[in-house]
């Protein structure tokens, strides 16, 4: 059976050949012929190349919206949930975040942002956990968490003596150690190796790799790349803390009494207050203001605010003296207040 089918196959073979003898050569196509076949197969090639870059461009396209879509919602979803550590209260030039972009006045910051005042520039910031941070010109820091950051370079300044809930938990991360609260306001500086911390008000203690320390309002300590420590004396009323001046948060005056506003003057500043005659404290103290300061310097809302309630002032040492209007024997000329602090809800 086999070999059957073999001799069939063959004749089948022989008789194929036959035919293609007898048939002869085919005629060659023309070459106008063979042109057109050739544009049609091209033309037909190129239609289904297009068709498949424009699949491509359509299916790149709805894969970059999407992701960018993503990327928004990623993005305003963490801050909408992670809570703030801290936000913008005013400023006196930029603030700039470590995307390059300014920080407004109100402005919610995240854990994680870097904050950086160039040489024209300070800033107050109200820190989630209830301290405020002042930061001096030429400073960056990092904020770590509503109560903890890193000094990078700088001067800033902290006060948490009114907050009960941050006092003795507020950090400052420096190179030469943490700095601690305990309830207090405090200057810590880092600048060409060397790292300062003032005490102007209550005490903070000082973690480094040689221990632990305090440091009591009134101190100064500052402590070099190489460990060296050199102590001093800082008088709440010396002309160094002055910078702060500048992005003092402002006092809202309406309503409020002047033995507030004098008490605000007296932190600020690191003076103390006295009436004289003494007996004239108590009532003085209870008249009540109206109007507004804005965004004046306390320095400087004094020559304002006492001659609207009949009284002067001198200035004795590192005490400020509240007297009769009479008895202010000259009247000071108020100095320019120069650039306008931004703030939250003013217009630059």
């Amino acid at each position: 059976m086999t070999e059957s089918w073999k001799a069939s196959d063959q004749d089948d073979e022989r008789m194929v050949a036959s035919l293609l003898r007898m048939a002869g050569p085919r005629e060659e196509a023309s070459a106008d012929s063979t042109r057109r076949v050739r544009d049609a197969a091209h033309a037909s090639w190129r239609r289904a190349v297009v068709a498949r870059r424009r699949r491509m461009l359509w299916l790149t396209g709805c894969v970059a919206a999407a992701a960018a879509a993503i990327l928004v919602f990623a993005l305003q979803t963490r801050r909408d949930v992670l809570d703030p550590a801290g936000e913008l209260m005013l400023s006196n030039g930029d603030l700039v975040r470590g995307d390059g972009s300014v920080a407004p006045p109100g402005m919610k910051l995240l854990p994680g942002e870097v904050l950086t005042t160039d040489a024209g520039a300070r800033a107050a910031l109200r820190l989630a956990g209830g301290p405020t941070l002042r930061m001096d010109a030429g400073t960056r820091v990092v904020l770590k968490g509503p109560l903890s950051l890193e000094l990078v370079r700088g001067t800033i300044y902290l006060e948490s003596d009114g907050d009960t809930h941050a006092r003795g938990r507020l950090e400052v991360e420096t190179p030469a150690g943490i700095v601690r609260d305990v309830g207090t306001r405090f200057e810590v500086s880092t600048r060409d190796g060397e790292t300062r911390v003032r005490v102007r008000q209550g005490s903070v203690s000082l973690d480094r790799a040689r221990g632990t320390g305090p440091i009591q309002a009134g101190a100064e300590l500052v402590m070099d790349a190489a460990g060296g420590v050199r102590t001093g004396t800082i008088p709440a009323s010396d002309p160094s803390w002055s910078w702060i001046l500048e992005v003092a948060p402002g006092f809202e005056m309406e309503g409020r009494s002047l033995g507030a506003f004098l008490d605000w003057v007296s932190s600020e500043t690191g003076m103390a207050v006295v009436f004289e005659p003494a007996s004239a404290g108590p009532r003085a103290r209870g008249i009540v203001l109206h109007g507004s300061i804005g965004t004046l310097r306390p320095d400087l809302a004094i020559g304002v605010v006492l001659p609207t309630c009949g009284l002067g002032h001198r200035v004795d040492g590192d005490t400020l003296v509240v007297i009769p209007a009479s008895q202010d024997s000259k009247q000071v000329a108020l100095p320019a207040v120069g650039k306008r602090v931004q703030e939250k809800g003013a217009q630059p």
